[in-house]
């Protein structure tokens, strides 16, 4: 039997239209459902790698994603302000400089502290999830009320955050063993060593008593004296040399106090810190008097301009 072509045809599409009629409606569904679930879950795989990366790479430059944090009953307003803190590199330099522990009292800043550990495990490229609790415990140990599962204020949060961090700062400032201390230390040894000086002093010029002698001991009595006088010379040399050497030490350590107090009030000055020039003008056209008058400033509310096609 010859076929032709339009036979030939026929008996093809019969072959292929019997195994999809074969196939029951349900697992045709279920197929075509799996492969499209697979097909988007690829297309989600590979646009998130592309878009996390590029996420990276604008985050921080070096290609590591900000941590997560939890949520500690509506605590986004301060994961969000210590994220933003975290990302300031200016930030993240002045608070790891900072050391904490208080060197007479022995305990640390909790609230510097905390902070410096969050600051830290958010710049850190291992870290995957880091809570905000020990900042939030400090606080609360500093007197703050910050309630549980209510709304906060992001520019009122970080007003308390730059109060508490003030007060730390302020204590770190009392307790800094600076050179003003050994100054005054130095002065009372330098006072103590004077006066035990002069008290030795005193037996060298009346080391001579006046006794009768006889005439012929008169060069005994002159030889004494002039051993005395050179030996009270000599102490009265040392004691002008230990004198400006004092001196010399007061004046290098006075020096070093205030170079040291200098770096301390730099180091200890936030970034976030600035001063606001406001200048007061009389109206009075016979006086037109100004000043200038500067406020410290953490924190500024600035509007946004009307865009000029609105």
């Amino acid at each position: 039997m010859i076929h032709f072509p339009g036979n030939l045809w026929k008996w093809q599409w019969a072959l292929v239209k019997c195994p999809w009629s074969c196939i029951s409606h349900h697992r045709f569904s279920s197929l075509l459902l799996t492969s499209s679930l697979i097909s988007a879950i690829i297309y989600l795989y590979i646009t998130s790698r592309r878009s996390s990366r590029v996420f990276r790479s604008l985050a921080n430059g070096n290609g590591h994603c900000v941590p997560a944090m939890f949520n500690l009953g509506n605590t986004c307003y301060a994961n969000s302000l210590l994220q933003g803190l975290a990302s300031s590199k200016a930030f993240v330099k002045w608070v790891q400089m900072i050391d904490t522990e208080l060197p007479y009292e022995g305990h640390k800043l909790m609230f510097l502290d905390a902070l410096k550990q969050v600051i830290q495990e958010l710049n850190d490229a291992t870290k995957e999830m880091c809570s905000a609790s020990d900042v939030i415990d400090a606080l609360l140990a500093h007197r703050w009320s910050i309630p549980s599962n209510t709304e906060q204020d992001l520019y009122e949060l970080f007003n308390v955050f730059v109060t508490t961090w003030d007060e730390e700062l302020a204590q770190l400032r009392h307790n800094h063993d600076s050179p003003l201390q050994k100054i005054i230390e130095i002065q009372h040894e330098n006072d103590s060593s004077l006066s035990s000086l002069v008290i030795d002093e005193k037996p060298l010029t009346n080391g001579l008593n006046i006794t009768r002698r006889n005439t012929g001991d008169s060069m005994f009595v002159k030889n004494n004296k002039k051993k005395i006088d050179d030996a009270v010379s000599l102490n009265n040399a040392d004691l002008s040399l230990s004198t400006d050497s004092h001196s010399l030490s007061l004046s290098s350590l006075s020096f070093e106090h205030v170079k040291s107090a200098i770096a301390n009030e730099k180091l200890l000055k936030p970034p976030c810190l600035g001063l606001l020039a406001v200048q007061l003008r009389c109206c009075r056209e016979d006086c037109f008097y100004k000043k200038i008058r500067e406020e410290k400033f953490c924190v500024l509310s600035l509007s946004l301009p009307k865009s000029p096609n609105s």
